[in-house]
């Protein structure tokens, strides 16, 4: 009975944890299946055990990277985190060169070209120049309440990943996203 208790107590303290997610627009953008349970559903989206773990993998989150942010808004530290834990599984999709910092100053020029060309152009051109050059570049749909234009981070598997968000999907704050990052 105390057991019974105990796993009744987690249940709840685990529909609390959810609650704090933007759960219909991470279902919306198919993050999250519909037909999962909310709690299975996120924990297996972040691979982790339970909402303990995830505070644990994801607690400081909002103060781990140098964001291009605005400050003008509060940041939600969970959609922060399922905007980075998406950007994380994609870039665990992608197979990029090794990172080669020589390469990466050389070809920064070629980067600086297509600035003076369509966004479109640098999801297709500066994607391939930075991937050659070890370094994925991703576009992740932003979500409510998280004002972050873009990262750079390197994943625990060596990957360096600049992830941007598109937020007011103008080519110069692309690029100027970019240029941060």
């Amino acid at each position: 009975t105390l057991c019974r208790i105990a796993e009744q107590e987690k249940m709840e303290q685990e529909k609390q944890w959810v609650k704090q997610f933007p759960m219909k627009k991470l279902i919306e953008m198919n993050w999250l299946s519909q037909s999962e349970n909310n709690v299975e559903g996120l924990l297996s989206f972040f691979g982790v055990a339970d909402s303990e773990a995830w505070g644990k993998v994801w607690h400081d989150v909002n103060v781990a990277y140098a964001y291009r942010k605005s400050n003008k808004r509060k940041t939600d530290i969970f959609a922060l985190a399922a905007w980075l834990r998406r950007g994380e599984l994609m870039a665990n999709k992608k197979e990029v060169s090794e990172f080669n910092r020589e390469k990466l100053v050389k070809m920064l020029p070629k980067l600086k070209e297509l600035s003076l060309k369509k966004a479109k152009d640098l999801q297709e051109g500066g994607t391939k120049l930075l991937a050659d050059c070890g370094i994925i570049l991703i576009f992740v749909q932003e979500l409510p309440n998280m004002p972050i234009s873009g990262v750079y981070r390197c994943l625990s598997n060596g990957k360096r990943v600049i992830q941007l968000s598109l937020r007011y999907k103008t080519n110069d704050q692309v690029w100027f996203s970019l240029a941060h990052e």
